[in-house]
């Protein structure tokens, strides 16, 4: 599963050094091709696979902030190489971010935002892995990503085979697939983005079909907070407007303007002249 771009610059960014889940002194090369085959199988088989094209998403994520546990609604919204849409709602108010092919934009307004901002070029062009529906195993060889096997882990007590992708530019992955099941429990990704590296780890439950595709329901994100899905739809018509940036009427940007407005500090004016108090010495 892929959020790492809208998700991350919701709340959190998590900016680590962290190499360890890269690196292995495995030399002996298994049969990765098997593992490809058997986990495309899990994932619901080659030609569900192929056949997806769109992919709406509905649930809610539960985040700590001060101490307070929160849950907060969001949909996503995915066309096959082309955008998503992440829209959360908090306070009442719902913000978004959308990726497309050429262009990024995050608009939170419980943030205090007033219109939406656009992501930087370099983030957008790291963030096309983002666009793409399928994980790193579906096409394999033929969409040039090199899969390295790196070794057997544990994870959460389940014995995993430890995989390193390495596709075009800086992007690196490390999935753990499960040695029983051959779906993909945890993952780790390494990219630098605007200068800085940025590492996700994911940890993915509750696998269920959803029209013939193995999607999790439930995603935990290091740094972030667990995602919980009620309801994955595949192949369903999404209309293409939902990813035009759409900028907020007046009478959104007066309301946002008065709950973000400053407090008057009344201590210091003077309504005699004009609210500014003198130190006695102008003459």
């Amino acid at each position: 599963m892929k959020f790492k771009w809208a998700i991350l610059t919701i709340i959190s960014v998590v900016f680590v050094a962290a190499t360890a889940p890269f690196s292995s002194n495995q030399t002996n090369q298994p049969l990765i091709e098997q593992i490809v085959e058997r986990h495309n199988t899990a994932m619901g088989g080659l030609t569900n696979l192929k056949n997806l094209n769109s992919v709406v998403m509905t649930g809610s994520v539960t985040v700590t902030v001060d101490k307070k546990t929160q849950t907060i609604p969001l949909s996503l919204y995915r066309l096959q190489d082309k955008a998503f849409k992440l829209e959360v709602t908090f306070n009442g108010k719902t913000g978004y971010q959308i990726m497309t092919k050429t262009e990024g934009w995050s608009y939170m307004p419980f943030q205090g935002q007033t219109n939406p901002q656009p992501a930087s070029a370099d983030a957008v062009e790291k963030s096309q892995d983002e666009l793409n529906l399928h994980d790193d195993f579906f096409g394999y060889p033929e969409n040039k990503v090199k899969l390295e096997f790196l070794g057997v882990q544990t994870i959460n007590n389940q014995v995993c085979y430890k995989v390193k992708s390495k596709s075009t530019g800086d992007l690196e992955k490390a999935y753990y697939i499960d040695t029983t099941s051959y779906l993909t429990v945890k993952e780790f990704t390494k990219q630098k983005v605007d200068g800085k590296d940025v590492v996700t780890e994911n940890s993915y439950s509750d696998f269920r079909l959803s029209d013939g595709v193995m999607f999790p329901y439930n995603i935990n994100q290091v740094g972030f907070g667990n995602i919980h899905f009620d309801k994955i739809s595949v192949n369903v018509p999404i209309d293409e407007s939902i990813f035009k940036v759409v900028p907020p009427t007046e009478d959104e940007l007066q309301q946002q303007q008065q709950q973000y407005a400053p407090p008057q500090d009344n201590n210091n004016q003077d309504p005699g002249n004009g609210g500014y108090v003198g130190d006695g010495n102008d003459g």
